[in-house]
């Protein structure tokens, strides 16, 4: 599951919920990557861990 991965690489930054102050398993998968680009300036790649 790609949501719960990209879920899991922001609670390890510390990253518990969205700008917009949403808890992370309320957004989509497409929300979820624009969050992980604002907090570390990258695109998401799937073999992260």
């Amino acid at each position: 599951m790609k949501k719960e991965q990209v879920i899991q690489q922001l609670l390890r930054l510390d990253y518990y919920k969205s700008s917009d102050n949403r808890q992370l398993y309320e957004l989509t998968l497409s929300e979820l990557e624009n969050e992980y680009r604002a907090v570390t300036g990258h695109h998401i790649h799937c073999g992260l861990r």
